[in-house]
């Protein structure tokens, strides 16, 4: 075992080629459960709607001002953590270490976000009080994440420039964060209600664990490429104002780069409203609000995972354009009848059934979700995967026009683009609620759980589901509205936006590349 051991060439090693996607599995777990289960966490366990001097009585109108505090520092964080991904980018390229220039920031953010993961769901202060450590934690959960992420992103395209072998380990990537993410979002809902609190840290604890030893493994055993051009890097070190200067000349990247902003806002959207919404729908117990997001978590992973499986092989028989445009019809067909499936506006039925709240839909009505599930997130997967491509190329696209890769910089863009989305789902989440009325019937369920977190006697399923079915039709459109018509039409924007302004296809990619190797080999002769 040697960790200073390098490539050269665009085949990567096979232990680099598996260890490299496999060590994100719980690195995405860990970021599941913060990114879509936090809030969620929160909004049904923290111990809120205490004021500062009244710790034994809990006020509704204190819970909702609490939680818009708790969302306003998230979309601020979110919003410094987009920018704060670029400048961990600008810190990569300029730090050499004899361990390599990715692993040992995959090591130190790995290793201490893991131990911040876990007390984000442990420590319990009580109201405001909770409100100044979430704060806290969570600055520190995202910059020790950010360390984590910048590094495993950017070593991502420096392992090989051969666009086969790189479209490979992007799948690889994407399947193994897919089960990462797919495992925690299906396991964690059956687990929760009733008894979120307990069930909360104990998931926390194991996933961190897990997350911490995965980060360890890729450091020993995965190997990075050699930096054929290390001295033109140390004479040409970044600076932070070249994300805006890239942002500002290279248009590709700036066209991919705000692409991949409207996907990400309209796919958090999905994630952020879920839970809220199958909850609301059909009831808070396992066996009714949780078993229906159990079983659409497993259409999501089905439809997505086949996309990921199934890249590779579309790649050969279609063109990107083509293959995005099968995407787009697919998004666009499926979103339209999910949105009106169990779809009621007072007595009028619009959608496939008619639902009960509280009462779980029958197997026929479950398979019919799972399948326009499933279809759904199939092109969605599909389209996520073609932009992740038109990202990377655009590195490639940089060195053809100016002479410098900057990988790190302009990889950085992705995660920016994936916190900035984060933020504006958060503003978006809250507004949703607030519309919809339904922070009221949130803080009675918190109520509930913070009180069977003392006494395990309490009932949370029963009196719960008694809060939910005061909820009517009205206040469901209007949260269905937020939850699947605006990412669809972010969606259709996101389409347009790629089909008219990205024009590095195939043909002009290994164009592209055929100058590049032609310029380095003309300077390998020179010397």
């Amino acid at each position: 075992m040697n960790i200073h051991k390098t490539y050269t060439g665009d085949k990567v090693p096979k232990l680099t080629k598996y260890l490299y996607p496999a060590s994100t599995i719980f690195r995405d777990s860990a970021y599941t459960l913060v990114s879509m289960f936090f809030m969620t966490f929160i909004q049904f366990c923290a111990p809120l709607g205490y004021a500062w001097v009244q710790e034994g009585s809990v006020n509704s109108g204190i819970y909702t001002s609490q939680m818009l505090v708790i969302s306003a520092i998230i979309i601020v964080l979110r919003i410094w953590d987009g920018f704060n991904d670029p400048i961990m980018g600008f810190i990569i390229e300029k730090c050499h270490f004899k361990s390599g220039k990715y692993k040992p920031w995959i090591l130190i953010g790995g290793l201490s976000n893991a131990v911040v993961l876990f007390f984000m769901f442990y420590l319990r202060p009580v109201g405001w009080w909770y409100v100044i450590a979430f704060g806290i934690f969570y600055l520190l959960w995202d910059f020790t994440f950010t360390m984590n992420d910048i590094g495993y992103w950017s070593m991502l395209p420096s392992l090989s420039s051969d666009e086969k072998e790189r479209n490979t380990l992007t799948t690889l990537v994407s399947v193994c964060a897919s089960i990462g993410a797919f495992t925690a979002g299906g396991v964690i809902p059956m687990v929760a209600s009733g008894h979120a609190v307990k069930a909360y840290w104990v998931v926390a604890l194991a996933i961190a664990i897990l997350f911490a030893a995965s980060q360890i493994i890729l450091y020993l055993f995965c190997e990075e490429h050699t930096r054929a051009n290390e001295e033109f890097e140390r004479k040409n070190e970044a600076k932070f104002s070249d994300m805006f200067k890239i942002l500002k000349d290279n248009s590709q990247t700036r066209v991919a780069t705000i692409a991949m902003l409207i996907y990400y806002t309209s796919s958090n959207i999905i994630n952020g409203f879920g839970m809220n919404y199958f909850y609301f729908n059909y009831g808070y117990g396992t066996g009714t609000g949780g078993s229906v997001q159990f079983y659409f978590l497993i259409a999501y992973a089905l439809g997505t995972i086949i996309a990921q499986v199934s890249f590779p092989f579309l790649l050969k028989k279609f063109k990107r354009s083509q293959l995005m445009t099968y995407c787009f019809i697919f998004v666009l067909v499926f979103y339209l009848i999910f949105f009106f499936y169990d779809l009621k506006i007072g007595n009028v039925v619009l959608g496939f059934r008619d639902p009960t709240v509280g009462v779980t839909p029958n197997m026929p009505d479950i398979i019919t979700l799972c399948v326009i599930g499933v279809l759904m997130f199939l092109g969605d997967g599909l389209f996520y995967l073609i932009l992740l491509i038109l990202m990377t190329n655009t590195i490639e696209y940089n060195q053809y026009t100016t002479g410098e890769r900057r990988e790190s910089i302009i990889f950085a863009l992705r995660p920016l683009t994936a916190k900035l989305a984060s933020a504006l789902m958060q503003g978006i989440l809250s507004i949703g609620l607030i519309s919809a009325g339904l922070y009221t019937i949130s803080n009675s369920i918190n109520n509930l759980e913070v009180q069977k977190a003392l006494d395990d006697s309490v009932d949370v399923i029963t009196q719960a589901d008694a809060s939910i079915k005061t909820i009517n039709d009205n206040q469901l459109f209007i949260f269905k509205c937020f939850f699947v018509l605006i990412p669809l039409i972010l969606f259709i924007v996101a389409y347009v936006l790629v089909k008219k302004k990205y024009f590095i296809d195939e043909k002009y990619y290994d164009n592209m590349m055929k100058e590049i190797h032609a310029k380095e080999d003309s300077k390998v002769e020179q010397k």
